[in-house]
């Protein structure tokens, strides 16, 4: 087992407001006094509910990973484009269309702090859900295109 890296008692932080499928929150990054990513808070609007208590979960958990060598690359890999709601488009360059809160915090991570090449690929048939018939959409290059309502003349839906 490798040792934790404390953070010390007095650090930077940057906080990241973010709105996905209508659920407000904020991401929280703690710095070492390298500048490295040594915890991750994150707060939504919605205090109670059973996805804060995942949320703050998921921090702890990402916070202890970190500081005992896991690198934020690695995580990231694993959480970006995991799927449940709420889920739903962003805004923000870059992430375009979250497919959970975890993908989006796992990807504004990656564009924020990651130090490497971060491949992140969507799985197969796995783009948002069409908002004409909910079938998933694929990636055309400019968005995302329906391929059951291509023919109908609806054409790509998205940004």
């Amino acid at each position: 087992m490798s040792e934790r890296r404390k953070l010390p008692d007095t650090r930077p932080a940057l906080t990241h407001r973010f709105v996905v499928g209508g659920v407000k929150g904020y991401i929280t990054v703690g710095f070492y006094d390298d500048g490295t990513v040594g915890e991750v808070f994150v707060r939504i609007a919605k205090a109670g509910s059973t996805l804060s208590g995942l949320l703050d979960g998921w921090a702890v958990t990402t916070s202890l990973a970190v500081q005992h060598g896991v690198p934020l690359e690695v995580l990231i890999n694993k959480l970006s484009y995991t799927r449940f709601e709420p889920a739903g488009f962003t805004g923000v360059e870059g992430i375009g269309y979250a497919s959970s809160v975890f993908d989006y915090i796992a990807r504004w991570l990656a564009l924020r702090f990651s130090s490497k090449e971060v491949r992140l690929s969507m799985p197969p048939g796995d783009g948002p859900p069409c908002p004409h018939c909910g079938t998933s959409q694929v990636p055309n290059g400019a968005g995302w295109e329906c391929s059951a309502c291509q023919p109908s003349g609806k054409g790509p839906v998205g940004p």
